[in-house]
């Protein structure tokens, strides 16, 4: 099995393609089952990177403790049929209480942000499963400015967008990424909503930007860390965080916008 680029794919370029493909038919099984399935997927997806950020700072195994804590937090909100999410406020609570508990350590605020925006990301997957198709339209747009980076950037090279943070990315590939996620963005917009192409595209360039400062961020956390992935439970890919990181700051965003709409 050859690639784009005449070289034999390796094993883990294989897993990698195989595991995108399961990911796209588990996020349109999800969309498809409705509601409880959607929540079941934000949870275990929510508690699995809360897993993953706790791993770097307490070890695999006492990193379970906390996830299930949370678990049980959210079991109790969806059991009463609670519908504010402002009633959540306690979880977020439970999450810093957690953190305090082990005192002032090194990286311990670093730590607390980072399973605070967890939760946000939980939060934020629950209040768009009223409107799956932004949800869709954020997963084309944000894999077309990944994969437009990706590819335009091993293609064309060049200087390095933060060589101590990502050695690997490119200004190349972050422009050609946009580039990418703006003619998605507005060709889906275009198609599906009968509305402005720029209209779309605009929208589009800014989720593309607010992506790839999500992939930076945890390839921050990741160096600063002394790690290459943030877990391996995705062949090919690594964590949930290393092929969800483009989602960290688009998700909540765009949930407050329409929360708040």
């Amino acid at each position: 099995m050859y690639g784009l680029f005449g070289k034999e794919l390796s094993k883990n370029t294989r897993n990698r393609i195989l595991s995108s493909i399961a990911m796209i038919a588990i996020a349109l099984g999800v969309i498809l089952l409705g509601k409880n399935a959607w929540i079941i997927a934000s949870v275990i997806f929510g508690l699995s990177m809360m897993w993953e950020v706790e791993k770097i700072y307490v070890g695999s195994i006492r990193a379970l403790v906390f996830p299930a804590i949370s678990a049980i937090c959210v079991a109790v909100y969806f059991y009463f049929g609670i519908n504010n999410y402002w009633y959540l406020t306690p979880f977020a609570a439970v999450i810093l209480g957690w953190v305090a508990a082990f005192g002032i350590r090194k990286y311990n605020f670093e730590r607390a942000i980072a399973l605070l925006w967890i939760f946000k990301l939980m939060v934020a997957a629950w209040i768009l499963m009223a409107v799956p198709f932004i949800f869709v339209w954020l997963f084309f747009v944000i894999a077309a400015a990944d994969t437009g980076a990706w590819f335009f950037g091993r293609l064309i090279g060049g200087d390095k967008l933060w060589p101590s943070i990502s050695p690997k990315k490119t200004w190349s590939g972050q422009i050609m990424g946009v580039v990418s996620a703006a003619i998605v963005g507005g060709l889906i917009g275009l198609i599906c909503h009968d509305l402005s192409f720029f209209f779309y595209a605009l929208i589009a360039v800014s989720v593309a930007l607010l992506s790839q400062y999500g992939d930076l961020t945890v390839s921050y956390l990741k160096r600063r860390n002394g790690i290459k992935d943030m877990s391996n439970l995705i062949p090919g890919h690594g964590g949930i965080l290393d092929r969800f990181d483009g989602w960290i700051y688009v998700l909540p965003i765009m949930a407050a916008i329409i929360y708040w709409l």
